[in-house]
């Protein structure tokens, strides 16, 4: 899958991550179960999230710019306009911003996915088998992380 590609199926998954039936019918939970780092839709739901959590954790200015976007539109679920209004810029450079912040995310999950794919199989099952989870547990966890940014953002 070329990088376009893979920016455009990224883009899509992160627009219906809480759709279990749309992420699994996506090009890029294909892809990336087909590599062997995935084995279902839940686990595609956890490599977004922690992925997007990554970038807060990095001392580079970008990637904590790009987190910050990437939290509040796709895990917080705040509209273009209402996000691009409380950073103080224009759509159309929420926009631009927003696919900026798609592409780098798109190379930071293709280089873990790499980084993975090199190591042993032990590690892989290891770091994904979480045994049988169901709907009712991944939307109590989206609700966790709704409510916890909530407070952030009351606080702030």
């Amino acid at each position: 899958m070329d990088d376009q590609t893979f920016n455009n199926a990224l883009r899509s998954a992160l627009t219906h991550m809480d759709d279990l039936r749309l992420l699994e019918q996506g090009e890029l939970y294909a892809s990336i179960r087909k590599s062997g780092y995935i084995s279902n839709v839940i686990q595609l739901q956890n490599v977004l999230i922690e992925a997007i959590d990554k970038l807060q954790d990095s001392d580079n200015v970008f990637a904590a710019d790009a987190y910050e976007l990437l939290y509040s539109r796709y895990v917080e679920k705040i509209n273009q306009n209402e996000l691009a209004f409380q950073l103080g810029v224009s759509t159309r450079q929420l926009r631009r911003d927003q696919n900026n912040a798609i592409a780098y995310l798109a190379d930071s999950i293709r280089s873990e996915i790499a980084v993975e794919r090199i190591g042993s199989p032990e590690h892989r099952s290891e770091r994904h088998d979480h045994g049988q989870i169901n709907e009712d547990t991944i939307a109590s966890e989206v609700a966790t992380y709704r409510a916890a940014a909530r407070t952030v953002q009351t606080a702030i």
